[in-house]
């Protein structure tokens, strides 16, 4: 997925040739991708992978108008952890210093 996306915005950005090379054959059973569903965090225990978040669902929003194609259905998440453990006190945090509802 990563190389596909970065091939993706090389050619949006005006890259004039691109070579894609994949190991292996589409609809494979290799990728971590693969398959009917995955999770995708809103927020993780560090601002700067939050942060990356809310610029990834705005290239998806973008790429699902592109290419007219629903890409994933938002269905919401819960954040489990024991009162005062790192792990949830460190997600609290990157929600509340990037402004997530």
């Amino acid at each position: 997925v990563e190389g596909s996306a970065a091939a993706y915005h090389c050619v949006k950005q005006g890259a004039e040739r691109v070579l894609l090379l994949e190991q292996y054959a589409a609809q494979n059973d290799y990728g971590s991708s693969r398959g009917g569903s995955r999770i995708t965090r809103r927020y993780y225990h560090t601002d700067y992978y939050t942060k990356m978040m809310s610029e990834a669902y705005q290239l998806w929003t973008n790429l699902e108008f592109e290419g007219s194609m629903k890409l994933y259905t938002r269905t919401g998440g819960m954040a489990f952890g024991k009162k005062g453990g790192k792990e949830l006190s460190s997600v609290l945090k990157a929600i509340k210093s990037c402004d997530i509802p």
